[in-house]
């Protein structure tokens, strides 16, 4: 939280460094001691990321990116849930162009896990990979709410995974869409979209009664 105010107001700020204004990309970083998966339980709101920054998972010890062609064998060492949040608000909010978001595991989401929209004007070139959104840190099960598209794209030119193996998310949960996006450019690609991390079975969102999307192109 501190971490994403230093770099979003360029003010030190909780033991954080102050950020540098964008171009300047700030970079936040983990480095919690002992092993295994760290659970970030969410209290309130994080703070709208609206200056350039990127949040890497994959600095955590431990942590490894995916290397299979098929299937996913990403180590993810962070967890931020939120599960004590609302329905109205998403975990992640990004308005800042540019901005990276990489191996995490976002779960238990009440609303959007990731949700990329502009607060005035557009976002773009924002990149989410590597992650588990909407499912938990094994990626084999749903770890989400039943009302909300885990990731919601409002923006141009912005990525959801890539090419390569290392920049695969698996993304399941949500209800009647599991990711929604707008705008002009926006790549989705080499994603597990309600399918397992391993590939061998669906994680189908429940809907409440309701017909289930993947991918809304709105």
């Amino acid at each position: 939280r501190e971490a994403i105010t230093a770099a979003s107001t360029n003010t030190a700020t909780g033991g954080c460094a102050a950020g540098q204004a964008g171009p300047t990309v700030d970079e936040i970083d983990f480095a919690i001691t002992g092993a295994g998966l760290h659970t970030i339980t969410l209290g309130s709101t994080l703070p709208d990321i609206t200056d350039i920054v990127t949040i890497d998972g994959y600095t955590q010890a431990g942590s490894s990116v995916n290397m299979k062609p098929i299937g996913d064998d990403a180590k993810l060492m962070i967890e931020v849930s939120g599960a004590n949040l609302c329905s109205c608000v998403p975990m992640f909010f990004i308005a800042a162009s540019g901005s990276r978001v990489r191996g995490l595991v976002i779960d238990h989401t009440s609303s959007s896990g990731i949700l990329i929209q502009a607060i005035s004007g557009t976002t773009s070139d924002v990149v989410v990979e590597g992650n588990f959104i909407g499912v938990d840190a094994s990626g084999m099960n749903v770890a989400a709410s039943t009302n909300q598209a885990p990731v919601k794209i409002i923006g141009n030119a912005n990525r959801l995974g890539g090419t390569t193996p290392a920049e695969r998310n698996v993304v399941g949960g949500g209800g009647n869409t599991i990711v929604l996006t707008g705008g002009t450019g926006n790549i989705i690609q080499g994603n597990y979209i309600g399918v397992s991390a391993d590939g061998a079975h669906g994680l189908q969102p429940n809907a409440d009664g309701f017909a289930t999307t993947a991918i809304d192109l709105s």
